[in-house]
Order: C-alpha cells, then structure tokens, then sequence
C-alpha cells in the first residue's frame, strides 16, 4: 500500500476517568493543569493532582465494570510532581492462583521517595534519598519483582548522574531503596543553582538533561540510560557502571545540518545552532530529534538523526542519516522567539515500531506536541539511504480547545491522554479505517476511529457469516483470520497469517475474496436486527477494500478477470473484472441500507417496500430456489437486491393498467424507491476511499434497465398531457434524477438521445443540455446549437470543441453536418480536425467557396491543402496555381491573401523546377511513379546526377543552379549558401583532373570548364517556353565568391587549382560586364516546342532577331 494512502488518526481507546478523578480535574482550573500530569501501562492508568495519585485499573474487554481508583498521598514538594518520576509495576506473585499486587514507586524532584510494594495495604516506605541535592529527572523500572528479590530501579537527575535504587539489605521487604550512584556527568545540585542565581557565577542550565531514558540493547539486553542535553548526548552502561561515551552537538550534528541549510539556501556561515531535544532506542541504533536554528530564518526546523549500530564499540563521530522534518500548519510555534518549543516536543517509539528493521505497517517514529502530532516513516535501510530522504511524513490536529496530559508508550502503541476528549493511541491507518466503523463511510465525514470493542462484536459476527456461508479450506480460514486482525488493527500479525494467499495466482485471489464477500452480504439470521446486519456488512465489505489496498492485494485483484458469481441469466457465462466485483458487493450493502432508511421514514414506503419484496419472493426464480419465503430473507439477501427494479416496475405497470385512479402516487412512490436506490450508491461513490467507476460496472448489466424503461413511461404519460403543472414539474424532476443516473452507468456513449430531446421538448432546455454535456450526448448538444442564430451557434459549437478536444467533437460535428446536408455550416467551422475532414472532400469545400466568390476563403483553402500535399506533385501544383488564381481574384486587402501570394511566391520555383527535370532521370530513381513529390534537396540530387553524356550531366547542373537562383531570390538564407556552396564543390570534384594538362584543356574539355562556358554564353529555357527565363543578375547570385576556400575544401591537383580559379574569375567578371547592360530584350525561338502557328507567325521575325541577338553579344564582350 503506498504511503499516499495511509493517514494519521486518533484511535479512541475505551479508557474512561472515574467519577473521583474527574472531580479531581473539575475542581482544577485548566490553567493550573501541569503538563505529564496523567499515563498509563498495559495495566493501569494514573493521574496526578497536587497531592494525590490516582490509580485504576485499565477496563478489561468483555466487561463493563465500573473499577475504583486507588488514591495515594504524594510526598510534599515545592516543585510539581510528574509522571516521569511515577512507576506503577505488578508486584510479585505470592502464592498459586492469587493475582499479583501492585507497586508503587513516586519520588519527588527533590529526592522524597515513597514506596508501595502493595497499593491495597495502603502502607508505604518512605525516605529522603542522599543524592547530593540533585534534582530528579525521571526514575523506571529496570528489573521488575520476583518471590525472591524486589523491583529494582533507575534513577536520573537533572545534572546527569544515574543511580540504581536497589532494596535496602537491612530490611529487603521493607519497600525501603537505597541508591548507588552509577555514573555521572556534571553536579548541578538546587543549592548551587540557586547559589549561581543568588550571588552570580557561570549559567550552566543549559548543561542540565532535558530527556533521558532507559533501554536495553536487542544483541546484549544489556540497560542502558541516554542522557539528553540541549548540546550534548551521553550513553551509561549500567551493567559496566559507566559511561560509554558523550558527543557534544556543536561536533556531530551542526556539521552535518549546516550543511544542509547552506546547500539549500545557497549562502555560507549563516551560524547555524542546534539543540537536542530528544533522543530514542531505534532499530539497534539511537535516533535523536534536533531543533536547528541560522541568521537567514525567523523559525526553528527539525531534524531526525540516526546514530547507527556501531555505538557500542565506538564513540559516534558522525551520523549515519539525517533529515529535515516537514513544519506542520502551526507555523508560529516554531518562531525563535517561542523557546518553549523545545520543552514541549516528545520523540516516542513504540518498541515493535523500533525493533521492526522495515517502517511499512508500523506507526512510525512519532512526534508529540500539545497541539499536533506527527508520525515519520524514514528508509527501511539507513545504513544506504539518502540523506535528507523521508519515506513518509503525516500530521494530525490534536483536538481543538483540549489539553494534553500526558502520553505513554507500550509495547505496541503509543498513547496520548486528553483532558476532554479521553485516551487514543497515535495510529498511521488505511485512509478510510476510521470511517468504516462508524458509517462515516458512507457519508463523506472524517472522524476518529471507535474502540476496538466495536470490532470485537463485529468480529464474533464474521465468524457466523463465514461459517454459515463458507466452506473450511485454509485459504478461506487464513483470509478471515488475517481480516480480523486487521480489524483489531494488528498489521503486523495480520500481514504475516496472509503470506499463503500472496502465493495464489490474481484469479485465484479475486474469486476467494467474491466468494467471502458474497457470503458476507448474503448472511442472515433472524435472530439479528436489520439494522445490526447491515452494520456489519457496511463495515467488513468496506474493510476489505482497506485490507487489500493496505496488503498490496487490490490492484492483484481489481486486474483480474472473472466469472460472474449470479444466477441471472443476463450475466451468466459472462466475465468481469474484480474491480467491478469489489465494487459490487460494497453498493448492493450502500443501497440497501439506503432502502432500509427509506422505508422507515414513512408509513407509505412501508407499504410500497412490502408489496414490492412480496412480489419479488413470488416471481423471483433465483429467489424460490433459495427457498426464500418472505420479505425479510429476500432482503437480508443483498445478492437478489438487483431484481428490485424490475420488480417495482412491473408493480407500477400493474397499478397503471387496473385503473386511473391515484396514478400519480404510485409514480412517485415507485420513482422514489429507484432514486433512493440510485442515492445509496452514489453516496458511496463519493467517500474518500470509493472505487472509481469504469466500464462494465455490475448496475449496467442489472439494474439501469428499468431506470429507461421508467423514464419512458413517465415521458409517455408527460406527452397526455393530463396532468396539472404542478405534477408535470415534479415528474420531470424524477426524469432527470433518473436518467442523469442510467446515463451514467452505461458503457456506451448517448448520441441524439430520445429522452433527452424530450426533456428539452417538455420546457427543460436547461437541465436537458446540462445532462447532453455532462455525458457527452453530442447530438442533441449539435441539433439545438443549429437551432440558434449564427453568433450564437458559432460560439456554443466552439465551446463544444474546446470541451470535448479529446472526445474529438470536431470530427463529430463534420460528419453530423455532412450526414444531414449542413454543407454551408460546415464550410464555416475552423480547425485542424475539420481541415482533416474537408481533406478527403476538397470540391466540397474550395468549390462552394469559389462558387459564392469567397475567393480568399478559396485561395486559403487551396493553400493549405497544397502545403499538406507530400505525395502528389500534380495534385500539389493543381492546389498551388488554383490557389494563387483565387488569391489573384479576391480583393485587394482581404484576410489571408498576402499569406496565400507569398506562399505561391515560395514555392513557385519547386513548382517549375520539378517541371524541368526529365523523365527519364525520374523514372531512373522513381520508377514508374513519374509523380512523385520531391523536396529541395531531392531534386538538387537528381539535377546532379551523373548522366550518360557531358551534356546531359551539364544540363543538369544547370537546372540545379537555375533552381538555387531563384529560390535565393525569393528568400537568402545560410542554409542555402552552403547548397550552393556544396553543388560548386561536387562539379569540381567530378572531374578526373590528374588528365589535364594546361588551362585550355580545363576550360573546354572539363564538365567545370563546359558548363562555366554554358553559363555564361548560352540561355536555357524550361520546356514549352519560347524565351530565356534566367536572367544576368540571377546568375549571378550562384556564381562562386570566395574561390581559395572552395578550392581548399575540394579534392583536385595542385596544379589545377590556378587553371579553375582562373576560370571562375573569368565567369564573375563576364557576368558582371553583361549585368551593366541592364535587360536589354532578346527573343530565342524554340522552333522544336513552340506550335506550328507561332513558328509561322515569327518565322519573318526570326533572321532579324538572329541579328539583334548577336549585336546584343557582341557590345557586351567588348
């Protein structure tokens, strides 16, 4: 179970003050109540006033006893007493069959000892222990009695000695103690305190031991005493008599926490102060809670530090882990100016949670404070573990306006004591524990847990439900055992009984778990109450759920597949999944103690209920083969609950066809009856640790049925329109209710609903499109937008859309108005989905645009289906030309054209330079697919391409250079620099340059030198043009400028590289000499693939346009 589902709660425990005691604390102003003023052991609970100790005796399950406190005279004192300095123990027992006394053992902060070895005989041994004018700090029972030796004690002062109080040997049984001074630190007796205040001297009160305690190594159960001071911690070996070792604060733990706060807050010496305030035995180890203050904070942080199992042998030089505790909400306790801070935090470790080496199932190390607790999971191994790492960190108010008297700690639990609200241990529980006992959980409220004797009876009750219902195999004994000590809260034990069912496949689990709680919910026994039957199976089915989820059991069941476990024929041989099973069983129990309630609200919900169950017994199959012959065995059976609708719809048909009369009564008394039904399980799907609905859920294959089939019938009867106003309303009330709930449990999604529609129909617009939206009927939710005008419907359909964006309302809404002739509405919408639709029907959409000379709209269109275009050139220059035609039609200024003209201008030269290249150069590299779609690059490539002639291969390139002059004209970028820059270096290159021999050979026998030439003295034409479409100054613009680094960056001999250079200088400087002309007009005419009729009509032209080319040449070489 993952710590996001555990929380921290106050488990009620049945510890109740007397009468007398609570005189005692009446009669004390709240004020005046001193803190650790009350506290407890297995046995016994106590509470100090002024001069009297109470004591009684804890109540034992199964008994309502009243015990009377033992009062018990204080010694006087000028200081208040405590219960640190209190120990009540079992006396010896004395004789076969007699049960031991009790011992009392109170020693005043001044060294007054008083003694009970007896409370019962009321006499006590008193003395005034020599211990130097030490103050007490605490005293614990280190060896309990026996027949022969008394009890025997640890006592420990204020300045850090120890002592060992041990019967006197003058008179044994006397309850006369001595003490013998073990070990001891430092001397700060009252006289000199009160000396250093009187006449001054040095302050040594923070030297004096805040905390201390006493326990016992687990390898050498050997005692040990820690003494905690606010800068020091000091470990005694009292079987050594000595003291192991002392570590200052300033050395240990400021190191390591001013690392911290400096790494995190990023500044350095920032001072950083720590004060122990605590410490504790954990997991062979000592962790100590430490407060740390710094000059970049006005609040003190806790720290958690664990010394590791090492200290035995060796003085700690460092801690093995450390981490910072979360502040809890009440931030202001935790200023630097509220010092009492630090005398008002408790570290406690119950010794299971400390002996425990893993934290998962315990309750953690637990922090108390008189306004919060808080309960800490750190790493199960500290030894690796990440600094600053926390497993899990929960805090818990403790009740408002109450006081905290004291706590204790047991071998289990630990304990808090409260002045008003009673005794609770601190628990870190399922979420939900709490709720399921007292019916919380069906209420959504958070409340303390009840007594464990709620379950105690409960218990007794599973085990009637099991036997009764359950064949005796051990994984079904193993499962109900390991229940009810989960029940009783005993994780631990309750983990290890369930180990033989973690072995079990996840099918084999789940239909152990259905088949325990069908017998739950199928248990009955007319002996029981009604109301005592449904209370325990709302709490052990919803205990269940928190059982799996706490043992890592309900994802394992809640994934697996299952046969269903009813005899109804809807939903035999049919499967499900265990989720939908848990599910089950915790809403039949929710909706019939919902049915239960109703039915004794009143006398007519009796009366319906009655007829309703006696009909089921008669008509029920399932129900005659069970043998059911009454009402009461048919409705403690909580697996029949399902037939219920069906029943008290057929009741209502019976009741409509035999008259008129009262119909409107038994509408209402049977639509209640399903509302209720409906409520009881909704109730439960709301509390804090319900099942999330999904599909295939157990109401879909039962019940939803007849919510339709109601609703219908109500809508029938609304159609008569028979009824007053009045009951109209109130049966169009029971509709929504009705169908909001069997829209919400089918599998499958509304479209157009008729129910819907005739809600709206019968005046609820609203609540009709409210329902249409909140299940996504997106049919009726289009049919009334369309009935609106166009803002208003443009504006409903684009909430739709921004709604629904995962349920892919766009692609809805398409075919919707596609299916039903909305062509002009459809033309309207806007989007990524809609443009995807329109994809496959583009005459749909350009056409009506053009068609209602929306031609911007048009030429957008066409644009965007050419720049989706990545397979079809013909289709990608159809959409381009059309495109820019539109664009060219539309009016100047119109949204979108300028977009569309420069789109055209950007890919207009893809477009004429895919044109260009031959056949058969694509059919070499595409085959037969002759319309391909090529990008820049592509085409670039296949320019290049080595041919079967010199000329080809030139012609090529110059189709390369053609298409990287215009596209630098139309937008210059880097990337296309270094295209040119790269088809310059590969016409180099292409060359077998070791073969030339002089300049001349270069210029006019190399491919380079060729179409250099080519470039400059020849004018090449795409196919079906007449005249010459690159001009000088585009030449130019792919013309090569920095010669030595194209010329250092190809593969060509040293002797060749003046030749080429050379060369290209006389290309640049040719070009240039013909750019100075400007454009002056020439016509060459494509005799071979212009049509005859030009050719005859230009054919006089032609010698006089020979002539003027020439001349034209001629000026511009000289």
């Amino acid at each position: 179970m993952s710590s996001a589902e555990l929380e921290l709660c106050l488990d009620g425990v049945p510890i109740e003050f007397p009468a007398i005691v609570k005189e005692a604390i009446l009669a004390t102003k709240r004020d005046e109540i001193f803190p650790n003023c009350a506290s407890l052991n297995e046995k016994y609970c106590w509470y100090l006033t002024k001069s009297q100790l109470f004591i009684w005796e804890r109540l034992v399950s199964g008994t309502n006893r009243t015990h009377i406190p033992m009062q018990l005279a204080l010694p006087l004192s000028g200081l208040h007493l405590s219960t640190k300095t209190v120990v009540v123990y079992d006396g010896a027992q004395r004789s076969k069959g007699r049960s031991s006394t009790t011992g009392v053992l109170i020693v005043s902060p001044e060294g007054v000892l008083r003694h009970w070895n007896s409370v019962h005989s009321q006499s006590y041994a008193e003395c005034v222990l020599d211990l130097g004018n030490e103050v007490i700090l605490s005293v614990e029972l280190v060896d309990p009695p026996t027949e022969d030796k008394p009890a025997s004690f640890i006592l420990v002062t204020t300045s850090g000695s120890v002592f060992y109080l041990r019967a006197n040997p003058e008179c044994p049984n006397s309850g006369m103690l001595a003490p013998y001074k073990i070990a001891s630190r430092d001397t700060s007796s009252i006289r000199r305190r009160l000396s250093s205040i009187m006449f001054g001297g040095n302050n040594r009160e923070m030297s004096l031991v805040s905390r201390s305690f006493l326990f016992w190594e687990k390898r050498s159960q050997q005692p040990f005493v820690a003494c905690v001071y606010p800068d020091a911690l000091t470990v005694f070996d009292i079987a050594e008599k000595r003291e192991l070792w002392t570590v200052k604060s300033k050395h240990l733990f400021e190191p390591v926490i001013s690392n911290y706060i400096e790494s995190e807050i990023e500044e350095r010496s920032i001072n950083v102060t720590c004060r122990l305030i605590d410490a504790s035995y954990f997991r062979n180890g000592i962790m100590i809670l430490v407060a740390a203050t710094h000059d970049k904070s006005q609040f003190i942080s806790l720290y958690l530090t664990f010394i590791g199992k090492d200290w035995m042998e060796t003085e700690p030089t460092d801690a093995v882990w450390t981490a910072r505790v979360p502040m809890p909400e009440q931030r202001a306790l935790f200023l630097k100016s509220n010092e009492g801070i630090y005398t008002k935090l408790e570290l406690r470790i119950p010794s299971r949670s400390a002996e425990a080496m893993k934290s998962e199932r315990t309750d953690g190390i637990i922090i108390i404070n008189q306004f919060f607790i808080q309960s800490i999971y750190v790493p199960d191994d500290l030894e690796n573990a990440t600094i600053w790492d926390l497993t899990l960190c929960k805090t818990a108010n403790l009740p408002p306006l109450d006081i905290l008297l004291g706590s204790a700690l047991c071998a289990q639990y630990c304990y808090i004591l409260m002045l008003d609200s009673g005794v609770f241990t601190i628990r870190l529980l399922p979420r939900g524990f709490s709720d399921s006992l007292n019916g919380s959980f069906y209420t959504n409220e958070q409340s303390s847990s009840n007594s464990l004797e709620d379950w105690a009876a409960l218990s007794c009750l599973l085990s009637e439900m099991v036997a009764s219902g359950l064949p005796k195999t051990a994984p079904i004994q193993s499962f109900h055992k390991a229940l009810d000590l989960f029940g009783e809260k005993d994780m631990v034990l309750s983990s290890a009984e369930i180990q033989n069912i973690r072995k079990m496949s996840d099918v084999e689990i789940a239909e152990l778990v259905q088949q325990f709680l069908r017998a739950v919910i199928d248990y009955t026994d007319e002996a029981n109450k009604v109301d005592a039957e449904l209370h325990a199976k709302k709490v052990i089915t919803s205990r269940t759920l928190l059982f799996l989820r706490h043992m890592d059991l309900f994802d394992r069941v809640a994934n697996a597949k299952i046969p269903y476990d009813s005899a109804d024929p809807n939903v035999m041989n049919e499967y499900r999944s265990g989720l939908s099973m848990l599910a089950e069983m915790n809403e039949r129990v929710a909706a019939a103690a919902a049915l239960w309630h109703w039915r004794g609200l009143h006398e007519s919900n009796a009366e319906v209920f009655d007829a309703v169950f006696d009909a089921a017994v008669k008509n029920v199959v399932e129900a005659q083969n069970l043998g059911i012959n009454n009402r009461e065995t048919f409705f403690a059976r909580l697996g029949l609950l399902h037939y219920i609708p069906r029943e008290a719809f057929n009741q209502l048909m019976i009741a409509i066809n035999k008259g008129k009369s009262q119909k409107y009564e038994v509408f209402h008394s049977i639509a209640d009856m399903f509302i209720v039904i409906k409520m009881g399980i909704s109730s439960l799907r709301r509390c804090k640790c319900a099942i999330e609905k999904k599909s295939g859920w157990w109401t879909f294959h039962t019940i939803t049925t007849y919510y339709k089939k109601l609703c219908e019938k109500i809508c029938e009867e609304l159609k008569t329109n028979m009824c007053s106003e009045c009951e109209r309303s109130r049966l169009l009330a029971y509709v929504l209710n009705l169908y909001d709930f069997y829209l919400g449990e089918i599998d499958t999604q509304p479209d157009d609903d008729k129910i819907l529609m005739d809600i709206i129909l019968f005046g609820r617009v609203s609540e009709g499109m409210l329902l249409a939206e909140k299940h996504r009927d997106f049919g009726v939710l289009v049919k009334m937008a369309l009935r609106s005008d166009k803002d208003t419907r443009q504006k409903s359909l684009n909430r739709f859309k921004k709604v629904f964006d995962y349920d892919d309302f766009e692609m809805y809404l398409c075919q919707f108005l596609k299916k039903h002739g909305r062509n002009d509405i459809l033309l309207e919408q806007k989007g990524q989905r809609v443009d995807e639709y329109l994809d496959n029907f583009k005459e749909l959409r350009y056409s009506r645009e053009i068609s209602n000379k929306q031609y911007a709209k048009a030429a957008y269109t066409l644009m965007s289906l050419a720049e989706a275009e990545t397979k079809s050139f013909e289709r990608f220059a159809d959409f381009l030309s059309r495109a820019h035609a539109c664009a060219r039609a539309a009016e100047p200024g119109e949204p979108g054209v300028d977009d569309v003209l420069n789109f055209y201008k950007k890919r207009l030269p893809e477009l004429k330079h895919r044109r260009a290249i031959p056949i058969d150069v694509i059919r070499s590299g595409y085959g037969d697919d002759l319309d391909v779609m090529m990008s820049i690059d592509e085409m670039l490539e296949w320019n290049m391409v080595e041919c079967s002639t010199d000329e080809k291969t030139i012609e090529g390139y110059l189709r390369a250079l053609h298409l990287l002059s215009d596209l630098k004209r139309v937008e210059d970028s880097a990337d296309l620099q270094k295209r040119i820059d790269t088809l310059w270096k590969r016409l180099i290159e292409i060359e077998e340059w070791p073969r030339i021999k002089n300049r001349d050979e270069a210029e006019k026998k190399t491919v380079f030198g060729r179409l250099c030439t080519e470039l400059v003295e020849y004018h090449p034409k795409l196919n079906g043009s007449s005249t010459s479409v690159w001009s000088i100054e585009d030449r130019l613009l792919v013309a090569p400028r920095n010669f030595d680094e194209l010329l250092d960056s190809s593969q060509i001999d040293k002797k060749c590289k003046p030749w080429v250079k050379a060369h290209l200088k006389w290309v640049i400087e040719r070009l240039e000499k013909r750019a100075k002309h400007g454009r002056t007009p020439f016509f060459l005419i494509d005799m071979e693939n212009v049509g005859s009729l030009t050719t005859a009509a230009l054919d006089g032209f032609a010698p006089i346009l020979e002539i003027r080319k020439r001349k034209w040449t001629d000026e511009a070489m000289n």
